[in-house]
Parts: structure tokens; C-alpha cells; sequence
């Protein structure tokens, strides 16, 4: 496949942009993925791919109801009040307890769409093979809890001698982990761009690390919440 500059991603159940993505990382050695909300029945497709790459890394937002949110910002409120008297390192502790509580209620939320994936052997064989990804480092995974993470961005790098190195972008609206029995033209309208060019992706690579070092690692939360439906003692984090 021959890029150009920028190249139109209609994500639709004829051809959803994560059978697209699997397609282009044939060959890459690194890939990048932001998402709002993990989807992990939807991640599952991806996973032999990335078995065969040198680095994965995944981040994620933290989800809350609309109930929570308006108490967390009200408390943040607060005590950012309370951290004008000079109380810089008790603030400091109060905010770095919130952002473990996001990490907690995330991991809770994940919970949910764990236990609703199918009794399936394929989801049950997936399962395991992301809990093994997470085991051996392949995978990493991180949650942004600093704020609210909206965006939907997919970043693959490729050794030089490969046809599309060193890399692309895609960057749109669609959730690349959501599910393709949850998308119809009726629930979602997504589209998203594919761009090239070593300026375009570096910056994107810029933007990916910036929120990546000041979000969580969400590697031991994601494994445990994935043990309660496939527990094993060959997999070990």
C-alpha cells in the first residue's frame, strides 16, 4: 500500500478502522494507541500482531460517571483553595491520592466489560494472550488520570528497509478497541485520517509521550482485573 500525505479512514462495519490498522502494522515494530476507554474485547484482534512486535504501548483514560465527576471537581476546587495557604506538599498528597482513586474507579469500570465478554473459546484464548503480553513487558499500559483523556490516536513505527517506514499516523474519532458488533451506522459515525511524513509523526509522537509520562502505569490493575476471568498460575505478573 502506497501512503499519501493524508489518507481518509471511514470506520464502518464493512471495513472498521481496527481490521484497517491490523492490516498496516503488518511489519512494524512498534505501535502506539491512545483511547478514551478500553474496550478489551475490541483489543483482542490486535494482539497477534503486536506479539510480534518489540514494544506496545497503550493508554487510556479514566472513566468516571457524570456523579463522580462533578464531586472530584468540586473537591479539587477545594482544596486548591486550601493549598493558597502554603500547604504545597499536603496538596501535593491530596492530588496523588486522587489520581490512585481515578486509577481504582477506572480499573473498576474495566471490570464491567471484562465480566461481559462472551464465554467464548477464542475471547477466553485472547484473554490470556493479553495477560501474557502484560507479563512479559511486551505490552505497557498506562492510565491518564490528570485530566480527561478524549482523544483517539494510533502511532506504528517500521525497521528501515520496510515499505511504509519509518512510520504513520492515524488520528480521528474512532475508538479502534470498540467492539464490531457495537458499530452500526445508526450508534456511531467515526472518521479519522491517516497521515505520513517524518514532521507530522514526530510531532504526534511528541504529543503521545507527553501525556504518556505524566499518566499511571495501569499494568498491575489491568492484569489482576483480567486473572478474575482467566486465572492462571502458568501467567505470572
Amino acid at each position: 500500500m502506497e501512503l499519501q500525505t493524508a489518507r481518509i479512514l471511514e470506520n464502518s462495519p464493512e471495513q472498521t478502522l481496527s481490521h484497517t490498522i491490523s492490516e498496516l502494522l503488518d511489519g512494524a515494530q512498534s505501535v502506539r494507541l491512545a483511547v478514551g476507554y478500553l474496550f478489551v474485547e475490541g483489543l483482542l484482534p490486535l494482539l497477534p500482531t503486536i506479539a510480534k512486535m518489540q514494544s506496545a504501548e497503550l493508554l487510556i483514560g479514566n472513566v468516571v460517571n457524570r456523579l463522580s465527576e462533578a464531586s472530584i471537581q468540586e473537591e479539587q476546587s477545594s482544596r486548591i483553595t486550601a493549598s493558597v495557604s502554603g500547604d504545597e506538599e499536603g496538596f501535593a498528597r491530596v492530588m496523588r491520592d486522587e489520581r490512585n482513586r481515578l486509577t481504582t474507579v477506572t480499573a473498576l469500570n474495566l471490570r464491567k466489560t471484562i465480566e461481559g465478554l462472551p464465554q467464548t473459546k477464542q475471547v477466553d484464548s485472547g484473554v490470556a494472550q493479553l495477560a501474557g503480553l502484560i507479563a512479559t513487558g511486551k505490552l505497557q499500559t498506562r492510565v491518564y488520570s490528570a485530566g480527561r483523556l478524549h482523544a483517539k490516536l494510533t502511532i506504528a513505527g517500521y525497521p528501515l528497509g520496510h515499505k511504509l517506514a519509518p512510520g504513520f499516523a492515524i488520528v480521528g474519532s474512532t475508538n479502534i478497541t470498540l467492539p464490531p458488533d457495537r458499530l452500526t451506522s445508526e450508534a456511531n459515525c467515526d472518521l479519522d485520517v491517516l497521515i505520513d511524513g517524518d514532521d507530522n509523526v514526530n510531532r504526534l509522537n511528541r504529543w503521545f509521550e507527553k501525556y504518556w509520562n505524566d499518566a499511571q502505569d495501569f499494568r498491575k490493575e489491568l492484569f489482576e482485573e483480567l486473572a478474575r476471568r482467566w486465572p492462571s498460575e502458568a501467567i505470572q505478573l
